[in-house]
């Protein structure tokens, strides 16, 4: 897995989808498997199209379009949110999650939208998605989702083994709380370049909350090796003097 750090930083709109195609280049030269992106990182920090109604683009637009042809191109699975418009005229914050193929896998609207974004006239999702992939379940969540426990928790009941967050903030504390209160991988791709808990803000994180990578640095990307078939347990959970499955033991009590 790679999480992608962009840095925002007063770009044209163009620019900025160049930095984003560059960084996919680098990352599939690595040999990943899946690429993640910051919170409407094609948007953020431009000059000429990042807070008006331009903004909004439809699924069949540059960026997603762009995405779809890079993901095709190198035989990776791609996930990023963006400023969505559908067709009956709704503005959503929407993840979208693109397969090897450049096919649309699915999409997850954020659930829980900031004020700002309900002054821009976003409309908040109603689902918790957990969507199927080749490797495993995964879900996905948008910035100020990351921040309630029960969203992550819905999802880890459905199943999700790796929750993607893809971010304007960056709460570390809570990103590692996700990952050990459910046992499952939490994979950040973060807009900001701070540091917090001793991690960079886009970042690998492990069920047992440790760090398996981060990074800061502009078009590179956290690149992390996931098995899921692993097992990560986690000293005296309950089960007095012995290792047990945070992914299990909690639901279970």
């Amino acid at each position: 897995i790679a999480s992608v750090y962009i840095a925002p930083s007063g770009n044209t709109y163009a620019e900025n989808l160049d930095k984003i195609a560059e960084s996919f280049d680098k990352a599939a030269k690595k040999g990943v498997d899946i690429v993640n992106y910051a919170e409407t990182i094609n948007d953020r920090g431009t000059v000429d199209h990042g807070t008006g109604d331009a903004a909004f683009e439809p699924m069949d637009g540059p960026f997603v379009t762009m995405m779809r042809a890079k993901s095709k191109e190198h035989g990776i699975y791609s996930f990023f949110s963006f400023h969505a418009i559908d067709e009956d005229g709704y503005r959503r914050n929407r993840y979208v999650l693109v397969d090897r193929e450049g096919e649309i896998l699915g999409t997850y609207d954020k659930t829980h939208p900031a004020c700002v974004e309900y002054e821009r006239g976003i409309v908040p999702g109603d689902e918790y998605k957990v969507f199927d992939t080749e490797f495993g379940k995964i879900a996905v969540c948008i910035c100020w989702d990351a921040y309630f426990p029960e969203v992550a928790r819905a999802m880890a009941f459905k199943g999700a083994e790796i929750l993607f967050v893809s971010t304007a903030g960056n709460p570390t504390h809570r990103h590692i709380a996700r990952a050990k209160e459910n046992g499952i991988y939490v994979v950040v791709a973060c807009a900001a370049g701070n540091e917090e808990a001793g991690m960079k803000a886009t970042k690998i994180i492990a069920p047992d909350g440790t760090n398996l990578a981060d990074c800061n640095v502009d078009t590179e990307a956290a690149i992390a090796e996931i098995d899921l078939n692993e097992p990560k347990y986690i000293f005296w959970l309950s089960v007095g003097g012995a290792d047990s499955n945070p992914r299990t033991v909690y639901n279970n009590e």
